[in-house]
């Protein structure tokens, strides 16, 4: 079960996902990356055309916004879409910590658990 705090966490995690990915999409020049390449020629290396990342980056996107509209989708998300979501959950704890301490935490715990039973399902696969 997913209380209602947590749900508002979950809203507000998809939003910060949310807003860096349409960043990434209006912004044609993607920089540079932390070993000072720029991602432009990172991607041309692995032969992934701007197109091919944005139809994927927008796949994402909307993925991130129906469990913005829909928290308890969080239950039926991947394994890349919960390490992004709790990556982005410890990097803004800040934000929750002291407004929901034990929302935050149980939420912590339980993504993790959901992380770790889809690399043990796929696993098994």
């Amino acid at each position: 079960m997913i209380t209602e705090t947590q749900k508002t966490i979950i809203k507000e995690v998809c939003s910060i996902q949310y807003e860096s990915l349409v960043n990434i999409l209006i912004n044609y020049d993607l920089g540079i990356n932390n070993k000072g390449e720029r991602w432009k020629d990172v991607l041309e290396e692995f032969e992934i055309n701007r197109e091919d990342f944005d139809n994927t980056l927008i796949k994402i996107l909307n993925k991130f916004n129906s469990i913005k509209e829909n928290p308890e989708l969080i239950l039926l998300s991947e394994e890349y879409e919960l390490s992004v979501f709790l990556k982005i959950l410890i990097s803004f704890g800040h934000k929750w910590k002291n407004k929901y301490p034990v929302g935050y935490l149980r939420l912590l715990d339980k993504t993790a658990f959901w992380l770790d039973s889809r690399k043990l399902s796929n696993f098994k696969n």
